[in-house]
């Protein structure tokens, strides 16, 4: 189970595909955060399989509809 979306990989879902360096544009419009902060969480984030960032275009490998429902039972477990 995937924990809860950052708010990065909203602004992926929000704008896919992107290029990175709009990604830039909009992470630092919309979250306050320099280029090297949006290199460094895209590739985090690539690494735990949310994102592919091939030739500098930005797709999310995980949908909405599956990290909410990842985030709706991981309440439950916790409330239970």
């Amino acid at each position: 189970m995937k924990p809860t979306a950052p708010l990065s990989l909203e602004l992926v879902w929000d704008a896919q595909p992107v290029s990175s360096a709009q990604l830039c544009k909009l992470a630092a419009d919309h979250l306050g955060w320099k280029r090297t902060t949006t290199y460094t969480v895209i590739k985090r984030l690539s690494d735990k399989g949310y994102l592919k960032n091939e030739a500098a275009v930005v797709t999310a490998l995980v949908d909405r509809a599956e990290v909410q429902r990842a985030d709706g039972q991981e309440v439950l477990q916790r409330s239970f």
